[in-house]
């Protein structure tokens, strides 16, 4: 038994032996053939990478489907990872099959591009910036779909190897387009807003001009600069200003643009629009800080807009300074036109120069600078001193004004002598521009700075020109007095109002009393219906009714009571037309 054991041990060692090569053999076999099927494996992948040109490209020339990217963004995920497969190899020949993934996967990210565009598009809707402005209301912001889809696909394309530079600049240059051409429009309207309202009437607080420009702009540029960093959150900060730049560019074209056309109005109509000139100069001067930070600084620029626009209306306010004191001179030397033959209301030259007194007073350090520039007179005032000036140690700014109101009161006492044929048409047109002289000048900081010899001044003009008006109404009294009695005075007047004519002529006499009482009164009712009181001096007009009452009234009351009877004629109601109540009614209705 042992040596039965003993050989069949022999035998398994013998077979174990032979075995062990079959075995390694087999091993070898085995790595050989996962070699080989890993190869074939391999040049399978090859030959349907050379394929997959021809396999996408119908999907990707179709162009995607903006509202399902998945099977467009999946092909060129595909291509991707095919190219970057064959880059690995070293086999020969894939330079034309790279070549047509590489351009397949530029078109594919192209038309991708477009897809953005029109989202971008999308969440750019056209707006009136100035309006939402005056309301206080928010600009749009991004859509959610465009924070959901957009983003992430931007995100894809930056990220693609090799076309991700090129890819990335046709995005963003694709973003700042469309947004420039959104911001550009958006702000259009703020600039109509500033010529439109480029008119005398609009030269207060609620004139839209080129600060309000500059305020809508710098809220939009903010808005979009915050954009920016939830669009392009990686993208570097050069890089970032650059397609800021580009997004503000454009609008800020319109606003430069409409400085100067604002600019070249003002030349033109520098009587009427010269105080935009010193207000349009504060509100750049003022805003200057803020376009520097955001305009300029944020975005790289050298280009300077606002810098340009304050040398030209800094120069038109210098030459505007002697140039409007001209401009009074001459129109008040001038003949007014045949439309204006009639025109006593308050005329526009002086309400302009009102108006620009109050814009220099409202800007004194600044127009103290430009009158620096100009020299002490060297403005075209008149030759000496007037009554209106103060002391002679008065600043540039308080002679430059006491210079223009001198210029204007000579012009409007020339122009008042030019009016031809009604009388009295000069008195009240001189009496409804300097009441509105003296009501804008001592009522605001010009009466400040011209100091209590402006207001003398003014008030002893007022007081000449009231006693002319007056003398509208003398010959109503007149009609009232016997001839050839020498009286003066009011008392006279009543006297000989209500004294007895004497003598055969006395029927007569008085007959022709009321009839040339009756016409006097009616070319004084006349006068007033063309030539009519300002009907915002109301507290003028009402001075003017209680003294004409007091200089004619009671004279006519007892003179009408006297010849009451009607002795003195057969057809007595033909001369008693008004009693003296009825009388004082219409010459209240002439100051009403």
């Amino acid at each position: 038994m042992t040596s039965l054991l003993s050989d069949f041990d022999d035998r398994l060692a013998r077979l174990e032996k032979s075995l062990v090569p079959i075995h390694k053999q087999t091993g070898k076999l085995q790595r050989v053939g996962k070699n080989i099927e890993s190869t074939m494996r391999s040049i399978d992948g090859l030959l349907g990478h050379h394929d997959l040109v021809e396999r996408e490209s119908p999907l990707i020339n179709a162009g995607p489907n903006p509202s399902d990217l998945k099977p467009y963004l999946a092909a060129i995920d595909r291509l991707v990872t095919a190219s970057e497969a064959l880059r690995k190899t070293d086999a020969k020949g894939q330079s034309a099959t790279l070549t047509n993934l590489s351009n397949l996967i530029e078109s594919g990210a192209r038309q991708l591009v477009q897809v953005l565009q029109k989202w971008v598009k999308d969440t750019s809707p056209l707006i009136d910036a100035g309006s939402l402005y005056d309301k206080a209301r928010p600009f749009p912001s991004l859509s959610p779909y465009f924070v959901e889809h957009a983003i992430p696909l931007i995100t894809t394309l930056r990220g693609l190897p090799e076309l991700g530079a090129r890819i990335n600049h046709d995005v963003e240059f694709a973003y700042a387009d469309i947004r420039a051409g959104y911001f550009e429009d958006s702000l259009k309207n703020c600039g109509k807003d500033v010529l439109v309202d480029a008119t005398p009437s609009q030269a207060g607080e609620s004139r839209r001009g080129l600060g309000r420009f500059l305020d809508v702009l710098f809220a939009m540029a903010k808005s979009e600069f915050a954009l920016l960093g939830t669009v392009f959150p990686s993208t570097p900060l050069q890089q970032r200003k650059e397609i800021y730049a580009a997004i503000i560019a454009p609008a800020l074209g319109v606003f430069y643009t409409t400085g100067q056309q604002l600019n070249t109005l003002i030349k033109k109509s520098l009587h009427s629009l010269v105080s935009l000139a010193f207000v349009s100069f504060a509100e750049l001067r003022d805003r200057s800080p803020e376009y520097e930070e955001w305009i300029r600084v944020k975005a790289g620029r050298k280009d300077n807009e606002v810098g340009e626009l304050l040398h030209a209306f800094r120069g038109s306010c210098l030459t505007s300074l002697p140039e409007f004191i001209e401009d009074i001179k001459n129109w008040g030397t001038k003949a007014p036109p045949a439309s204006e033959a009639n025109a006593v209301a308050v005329h526009a030259m002086t309400t302009n120069a009102v108006t620009f007194m109050g814009r220099l007073s409202d800007n004194q350090a600044t127009v103290e600078s430009f009158l620096t520039v100009l020299g002490p007179g060297n403005w075209g005032g008149p030759p000496t001193r007037s009554p209106v000036s103060g002391q002679d140690d008065d600043t540039l700014l308080t002679r430059y004004l006491n210079d223009i109101l001198t210029t204007l009161l000579t012009a409007l006492e020339a122009r008042s002598r030019s009016f031809r044929g009604r009388q009295g048409l000069s008195a009240i047109f001189l009496l409804n521009n300097l009441s509105f002289v003296r009501r804008e000048v001592l009522s605001s900081q010009i009466g400040d700075l011209l100091g209590e010899s402006c207001e003398d001044a003014l008030n002893k003009k007022m007081r000449s020109t009231k006693a002319s008006y007056l003398e509208i109404w003398s010959p109503l009294v007149s009609a009232l007095l016997d001839a050839g009695i020498d009286q003066s005075g009011a008392a006279g007047a009543i006297k000989a109002g209500i004294g007895a004519v004497k003598g055969g002529g006395e029927k007569r006499e008085t007959k022709d009393r009321f009839v040339r009482f009756h016409d006097a009164f009616s070319d004084v009712e006349e006068l007033h219906t063309v030539a009519p009181l300002d009907s915002g001096e109301q507290e003028l007009r009402e001075r003017l009714k209680g003294e004409v009452e007091r200089m004619i009234v009671p004279t006519y009351s007892k003179f009408i009571a006297r010849h009451r009877n009607g002795e003195f004629s057969k057809n007595p109601s033909k001369y008693l037309k008004l009693d003296a109540e009825a009388f004082q009614t219409k010459i209240q209705a002439i100051f009403d």
